[in-house]
Order: structure tokens, then sequence, then C-alpha cells
């Protein structure tokens, strides 16, 4: 008999088994080599079962069912674990079938009550503690965690488990992965202004968007800003790692909208294929802005399972900009156009439109003409102080003149626009003159008829001196 459970044994143990949940969060058994036999096991040790949690860290050392010193991290108190009996380990039979489990597959021994213990109820932080165990294969299963944290994914282990040295660890040290939610949420909103397109991107980090953090239930739920055109936004969902695949609107997901509210709603075709995939998803949405704002804050949340986690706050920012055109005796000046254009300030302060880019389009239109009071407004402009959801230099703009009211010269130095966070409503004045060097500038047809009136004298003073030469 002892003959038999060294052979089942050792066939396990070569076997080198990984006893883990999808996402590889395991106890490995340590493999000491064939000669490891269960004829060694000291059937009068106590066995137990010790579980750390540890939050905010991550480390990349094996675990070996022994206790290890200076594990990162926070200690989790608050995590709920049941420990259930799936394999009992006293026969060559048992060892046999224990070859085969996996979480999935393995069922409970009706023999063995559930046990369940919470992280720091003992007294002692981080650590849920399980005693006087039989001799068998236990699977773990986190079945309660403290807001804001996802539950790890169930995992298998030995009770004995075999040390590399060749022992026996009766004490059983498990070290399951740590999945603190954390739902990241970015904007792209640089040079976006009227008319243009803002574009959210939501992250569900650590394992929410992945294996068992996703559960029977994920979806991701946005309530744009005031605006930003929900009806008309897009939604789409995609591994945060492109390697991992695709996922197929109305297969994978749908996606629905509800006044300002848009929400992606993972099928469980597509939870499925997150948890095979065992990688992140995020969401990225669009929208149009109208113009009729200056600022638009916006959060999100992520559904996994029975728990729903909030993002971050984003914030976008943008300004309005008149400009008044009137003559040297301060009457407003209609049919003046304008463009809204990058620039930069070169040498003794002048402003130049920048090499290669074309004038801003603001709502539906790029040019800009001043009404009968010389004023035209050009709303939905974005700052120049803070971008893409933080403080920083954004593009510079200038208003640059590009035709003159009827009888009037044109400016052609740029005016630069002063729009920030602090100061939403700009304005530039430009005052247009009649004449130029000495000359009068009419604008238009004036300008037409002063060349020809030129040419009228040029030519008779040519057939002035013509004839006085006969």
């Amino acid at each position: 008999m002892a003959r038999a459970i060294r052979k089942s044994a050792a066939i396990v143990l070569a076997a080198g088994l990984t006893f883990a949940g999808v996402g590889g969060v395991a106890i490995e058994s340590a493999v000491a080599g064939a000669q490891q036999t269960v004829s060694t096991i000291n059937p009068n040790n106590s066995r137990s079962l010790t579980i750390h949690k540890r939050f905010g860290a991550e480390t990349n050392t094996k675990a070996t069912g022994q206790e290890m010193a200076g594990v990162p991290g926070q200690a989790g108190n608050g995590v709920e674990f049941q420990i259930e009996l799936v394999q009992k380990l006293d026969t060559p039979a048992d060892w046999e079938a224990a070859r085969t489990l996996t979480v999935e597959n393995a069922t409970a021994d009706t023999s063995f009550s559930p046990q369940t213990k919470t992280t720091g109820a003992d007294g002692v932080a981080g650590d849920a503690y399980f005693n006087n165990l039989p001799m068998g294969v236990y699977r773990v299963t986190e079945t309660a965690v403290p807001t804001g944290v996802i539950a790890g994914k169930p995992f298998l282990v030995y009770v004995p488990m075999a040390a590399e040295n060749g022992d026996w660890i009766y004490n059983v040290h498990a070290y399951p992965k740590n999945n603190t939610a954390t739902i990241a949420k970015s904007v792209k909103d640089a040079g976006i202004h009227n008319g243009g397109n803002v574009e959210y991107t939501i992250v569900a980090s650590g394992d929410s968007a992945a294996g068992a953090g996703v559960g029977d239930n994920f979806v991701f739920t946005d309530t744009l800003p005031a605006g930003l055109d929900a009806a008309g936004a897009t939604a789409t969902p995609s591994f945060v790692d492109s390697s991992a695949g695709t996922l197929v609107a109305n297969t994978d997901y749908t996606v629905t909208k509800n006044g300002q509210q848009v929400t992606v709603t993972f099928t469980e075709a597509g939870r499925n294929k997150i948890t095979t995939a065992n990688k992140r998803v995020q969401v990225v949405i669009s929208a149009k802005y109208d113009g009729t704002v200056n600022q638009a804050t916006n959060k999100a949340t992520v559904t996994a399972g029975n728990t729903t986690y909030t993002s971050n706050e984003v914030v976008s920012h943008w300004g309005n900009v008149t400009i008044t055109k009137k003559s040297s005796a301060g009457a407003g000046l209609q049919g003046a156009d304008f463009q809204l254009v990058q620039c930069q300030a070169g040498a003794g302060g002048a402003w130049s439109q920048v090499v290669g880019t074309q004038p801003e389009t603001v709502g539906t239109t790029a040019t800009f003409t001043t009404g009968a009071d010389g004023k035209v407004t050009i709303n939905g402009i974005h700052v120049q102080d803070y971008v893409d959801g933080a403080a920083g230099d954004a593009a510079k703009y200038c208003v640059k003149e590009t035709k003159a009211p009827a009888g009037y010269v044109g400016d052609d130095n740029l005016r630069p626009v002063n729009l920030t966070v602090a100061n939403k409503n700009a304005s530039v004045e430009i005052t247009n003159s009649t004449s130029r060097n000495l000359l009068p500038n009419t604008g238009g047809m004036g300008i037409v008829l002063i060349v020809l009136a030129g040419l009228g004298i040029v030519g008779a003073g040519a057939f002035a001196a013509r004839r006085n030469a006969a």
C-alpha cells in the first residue's frame, strides 16, 4: 500500500502541477523530485492554511507555501475567504485524481463543511487563518471584499504541501494576488473647439476588467456633461493590449443611450472573451462639443459583479473671443473678415502664423465677419493654459484679418488672443485707417479707381511730353 501511495505521489509531484484559477494566481506544488513520497508525511502534525492579503503593491516573488518576509503592500483587512475541500489525499486513488484538478472542474467534498474567515478578524492584520485541516486539496475563494477592491481569482492549494527541499509544509502560507480597483479616466481635448469631438477613455486598472473581476455583470457608464452631444456619441470598447483580440459590437457588447448617459454593457460572450484573454478593457467615448458651455466636468463608473467603482474627474475648458473692428473715429465697421490661426511670437514681439497650419474651424466656419456694430464673437475656443485634463501650455491663437471693410486698409498684424481658465471672455480690438503711406485706402473699387486715376495721370504726362518734343 505504501509503495502504491509513493508511486502516486511521485507522479503528481513530478508533473509539476500548478493549482490555480484562470489568472494563474496560486500556490505552486513545489517539486522536490520523484523521491518525495507521502510515506514521509507525519499524520500527527497539525495542518493549517494562512492566507496573507496585501493591498497596493505587487511582488514577482514566487510563493512556495512557506511564510515570506518583507512582502510589500498594506495589510488587506476585510477580505472574506472561503475554503472548500475538493479532494482528499488519503489513498493512491486520491493522489491520482488530484492530477487533473482545476478550479473549474473541482467539486466540493460534502464530508467537509466549507469554512469562512475574514482577514484581520483574528487580530493579525491582513491574515485569515484556517487550522485543524484534514489532508487534501482546497479551493480558496474570495467571497466578499471591501469597497474599491476587486475579488481575486479562486485558486487551489495542497495541505500539506511539498517543499523544494524534500520536506513537507504542514502550515501552508498563501499570498493571493491583490486586485485593487482603480478606474482611470482621461480626456483628449487639445485643439478641440466648438464643433470638434472630445474623446474620453475609461480604463479599469488592475484586474477589474479581467478574469474573476468581471463576474456576471460588467458595465461601463458615462454621463456626459452638458455641451456634449450624447445622442451622436460613439462608444468603442477594446482590449488595452490589442494583441488580446477584438470586441465585436452587438456580439460582445451593446451600447445604449439615455439622455446624456452612455452605457456599454458586456454580454455573456463578451465577458467570457475578457475572462479567457485575462486582459484589461477600455472604452473610448467620442462626443461633439457644441460651444454652449465653457467647462465640462466628467466622471465615469464601472460595475463589475455587484460592485460599482467611480473614476477620477476630468475637466475641459473653453472660452469666447470678441473681435471689435472700428474706425479711427471709434465707429464700428461692418464687413471685416477674420480668421483664428495658431501663432507664435517672434523677435521684437511680432506674431506670425505657425508654418504648415490652417485656420481653425470653430463651429461650422473658419471665417468670421463683423456685424453692423463692428463686432463678431467666436464661441467655444479651447483655452491656452489647460489641455487634456491638466494645466499646461496648449496652442496659442491669434486673430488674423483677411479682408478690410470697404474703404479701409486691412491690418496685416496678427493679434494674440489671451484665453485662459481665468479669462474665458477675451477681446481683441482693431482700428482701421483710411490711409496708408499718405494714400487713401478705400478698399474694393476705391483701390481700382485710384490705380486707374494714377495711370491716367501718367498717360497724360507721356502724351504732353511727346507733343512738346514734336
